[in-house]
Formats: structure tokens, sequence, C-alpha cells
């Protein structure tokens, strides 16, 4: 008699690995793989630009800064400048106006060219304008002005640094704080060692000023 059972077709497993189960859970697997690899690399690239702009905007801050520091020093120099083309420039009247004492003044000037009043004392001829600039970079010299003036340069040197290779989204402001990083430092070479004559010196230090606050303002606007 015959065994129905054995008769019976036998149907073959279909092994898990070929089923369509796996094959959609594989595929999703790798849809879910590729889009978490997606938002990783846009979150990277998002925050590599966060960094990049954060250190855009601290470089033209200390830029700012920069020029704020060296600014007193380019109108004193104006200043003295001025007055000895066309008066003579007491030791004592000069050291109070810069808050020091005039033993200290004159310790900072050549007494071999300075002129000599019985009464009112030793000052600087009229026209020697060259021994009135001389004084006041010797007194900047010691004081850690200038110091300090070359100090934030060189920070600002090494944030340019970062900033050399900037996104596509920010060339443009980088350009922006590239030409202003350019007039500042024809600023502050014009600050520490004044060059031509009082005439030009002025012009230059008053359209440096300007172009420098125009600039700043312009990099301010075109901040995200």
């Amino acid at each position: 008699m015959d065994n129905p059972e054995i008769n019976k077709e036998i149907k073959p497993k279909i092994s898990f690995l070929k089923s369509k189960l796996f094959l959609s859970i594989l595929a999703l697997l790798v849809i879910g793989l590729g889009v978490g690899v997606y938002f990783v690399r846009e979150y990277s690239i998002e925050k590599k630009e966060e960094e990049y702009l954060s250190n855009l905007n601290d470089t033209a801050e200390e830029i700012k800064d920069g020029y704020t520091l060296a600014r007193p020093l380019a109108s004193l120099y104006s200043e003295v400048w001025g007055v000895t083309i066309k008066n003579d420039l007491y030791i004592k009247n000069l050291a109070s106006y810069l808050g020091v004492d005039t033993p200290t003044m004159l310790g900072y000037t050549d007494e071999s060219k300075l002129g000599n009043h019985i009464r009112l004392g030793k000052y600087i001829e009229r026209g020697d304008f060259e021994t009135g600039l001389q004084t006041i970079y010797n007194l900047k010299s010691n004081d850690g002005t200038i110091e300090n003036i070359d100090a934030a340069k060189d920070e600002i040197v090494e944030n340019m640094k970062k900033i050399k290779e900037p996104p596509n989204k920010y060339k443009d402001i980088y350009d922006e704080t590239l030409s202003y990083y350019q007039t500042y430092e024809e600023f502050i070479n014009l600050a520490k060692q004044p060059s031509g004559s009082y005439i030009t010196y002025t012009k230059d230090i008053r359209e440096l000023s300007s172009e420098l606050e125009s600039q700043y303002e312009k990099i301010q606007v075109s901040m995200p």
C-alpha cells in the first residue's frame, strides 16, 4: 500500500539569506547607512563652516582692535610734527602733555640737539621735527606701546593664516577681510614709523583711517 506522505511533493525551503524579507531589510540598511553618512558629512561641513565664520569674525574684530591701538600713536606723531614745524616745543610742556616728568622726557631726547631757554628750560627747536618724532618713538618704544602694537599684529597674522582657505560661501567676505588687513598693515607701518612730509603723512593717516572704518562696516554687513 502506497504511503501518501511519500508521494507528497516536497517543496524546497527558501534560505533566509535569499528571502524577500532579508533583501528588504538589507536594502533598508544600505539606504539608512547612506542617509546616515550623508547627514554626518553635512554636519561635519556645517561645523567646519561655523568654525571658519567664527575665526573670520574674530580676525576682523582683532584688526579693528589693532587699528584702535595704533591710532593714538599716529595722532601723536602728527601733533608733534605739526607743532615743531611752526614753533619751539618745550620739553616740560611735552612731558606734561604726555603725563611724564621733565627729567624722564629728557631721557628720551637727544639733548645735544635741544635749545635752552634760561627761564623756560630746554626745547626742541622750531623746524627740527625729526628730533620731535624721534623723542616720541623713544618714549613709546620704552613704555610698551609699540611692543603691544607689534604683538597685536603678530596675532592677527596667525589668524589670517587660519582663514586663508575659505569655503565657497564665504569667499567674498574673506576677500573683504584680506583687503581690510592690508589697509591695517599699511596704517600701522605709518603709525610706528612716520615717513614723507607732514602734509602727506597726515593725509595718508586720515585716508587710511577712513578706509579702515568703511571696510569694517562693509564686513559687518556681509556677515551672515
